[in-house]
């Protein structure tokens, strides 16, 4: 969190603040769905910040500091004491590429720091380079790959850290 992008402006007009559960019509209306699993991750103790442009939500960003499920994974994460683990990040179509994440995550990287963290986490797809790009321009570096093989119901995953995803990328088996 000491890296993160300074001062981020975003390309239009946003309000940044954290969603309440009086907020989830709104949410609802960003990004359709049960109205439960936005309480749910409420009640779970996650955060989530959004920002508004004309008072619609067109961005938004999921924080937790506890345990939490990583869903394409079909694993549990909990983050160091330190860490804040960001998911499940969405902009809408129509202002993508308009320099929104980073502004939310200045607005997330100052609350949390306040509180005493030192490190944000996020997984990216290896595919979603967009994501990547916006990361890396908020202070982010990659620091390994996660890894995971799935066969019916059986499933696994282990992480690879950056000097063996290096290897992996390039077409190069990774050490055992």
């Amino acid at each position: 969190l000491e890296d993160a992008a300074a001062r981020v402006v975003a390309a239009v007009p946003v309000e940044i603040d954290e969603l309440r559960a009086d907020d989830v019509g709104d949410y609802l209306a960003f990004r359709p769905g049960p109205a439960a699993g936005f309480l749910d991750r409420l009640r779970a103790g996650h955060a989530c910040f959004a920002a508004r442009h004309n008072g619609r939500i067109v961005a938004a960003t999921w924080v937790a500091t506890g345990g939490t499920r990583v869903e394409p994974l079909h694993r549990d994460f909990l983050p160091a004491p330190d860490e804040i683990y960001l998911f499940d990040s969405f902009t809408a179509a129509e202002h993508r590429g308009q320099r929104l994440f980073p502004a939310v995550f200045e607005v997330i990287a100052a609350r949390y720091r306040a509180r005493g963290h030192r490190r944000a986490v996020t997984l990216i797809a290896p595919y979603n380079r967009t994501s990547s790009r916006s990361r890396e321009r908020s202070g982010f570096r990659r620091v390994g790959t996660v890894r995971s093989l799935s066969r019916g119901p059986i499933r696994t995953s282990d992480f690879a850290p950056e000097r063996f995803a290096a290897q992996a990328h390039a077409g190069r088996p990774s050490p055992s």
